[in-house]
């Protein structure tokens, strides 16, 4: 079975293991995400249309 992973490129994903996709087979999962600001805070906490 193949597996494919989609990164977003942040410097933290490969210190976590985390990648935001992953296509194994027919099924595709994404996990929960947050934007992130350049000082590595969340962006717009609570606001989640805030990047719209």
């Amino acid at each position: 079975m193949q597996i494919q992973r989609t990164f977003s490129g942040a410097s933290w994903e490969s210190q976590g293991g985390y990648c935001c996709g992953i296509k194994i087979g027919n099924h595709i999962y994404i996990s929960g995400t947050a934007l992130i600001d350049a000082a590595g805070s969340v962006f717009a906490p609570g606001d989640a249309y805030a990047r719209y």
